[in-house]
């Protein structure tokens, strides 16, 4: 699996904890390299499963930045939302309310359904479907 992680100065102890557990990271993100990343994902798709944080690395929580859907429009491929939530949990105070799992908590992981985006789709149109699909799996998430 390729990761995407913010070029941010946050980002790098992520992306050095991804790289030791095996996974293949790219850096970028809608405010620091974006572009690159995306052509780097659309290129790495064919290799590996992608995974994006939609709302980049400043929000709004659960909002779908255009990252995601242009990478589904330029590869081809199919995009599927993932909601995750877990039973006990410490919550950051940052903007995305960051969830760090404590050990022997239950985790709930619900996947959406699987979106074919065209190149003529509308790419709002799309974002909005994703945000609000988005938002209701990490609220099932929390149920396990």
């Amino acid at each position: 699996m390729n990761i995407m992680v913010s070029k941010h100065r946050d980002g790098e102890l992520i992306a050095r904890a991804l790289k030791f557990l095996g996974f293949t990271v790219t850096r970028g993100s809608t405010t620091e390299g974006g572009m690159r990343a995306c052509l780097l994902m659309t290129k790495a798709v064919r290799r590996y499963d992608l995974a994006i944080t939609p709302d980049g690395p400043r929000g709004p929580r659960y909002h779908f930045s255009g990252g995601a859907v242009t990478i589904a429009k330029l590869s081809g491929k199919p995009l599927v939302a993932v909601g995750v939530g877990a039973a006990s949990a410490v919550y950051f105070s940052s903007w995305d309310r960051f969830m760090l799992p404590l050990p022997a908590s239950n985790i709930g992981i619900v996947f959406g359904k699987v979106h074919h985006i065209n190149m003529e789709d509308d790419d709002r149109s799309v974002r909005l479907e994703l945000t609000r699909e988005l938002k209701k799996l990490n609220e099932e998430a929390l149920k396990f």
